[in-house]
């Protein structure tokens, strides 16, 4: 997931856990049913932006548009997971309309 990179948090009972099976998935599936989240599940089993365009049948911007939606969405659901030096370092600043 590109800069995404996530690490399990520290578990106390010292077993390891598969971040991917038991947070991003789980993040995931518990997105509400959308383009973003079909273009999340589809790139975590593996495929590359030229596939998962093929696959959805929409251009390349608008996967990438919808890919960085989700993304972000999942970044701040799982940011307590992601290390430091991987997270961003400014929030923006809700607009006021």
């Amino acid at each position: 997931m590109g800069d995404t990179t996530l690490v399990a948090a520290p578990d106390p009972r010292g077993e390891d856990i598969d971040p991917l099976k038991k947070l991003v998935r789980p993040a995931i599936e518990a997105m509400p049913l959308s383009r973003r989240r079909t273009v999340v599940q589809l790139q975590s089993q593996g495929l590359d932006d030229a596939q998962i365009s093929e696959v959805l049948g929409i251009a390349p911007d608008r996967m990438h548009r919808d890919r960085y939606a989700a993304v972000s969405e999942l970044r701040s659901e799982l940011g307590t997971f992601i290390r430091d030096g991987h997270r961003k370092k400014t929030r923006r600043a809700k607009k006021d309309r």
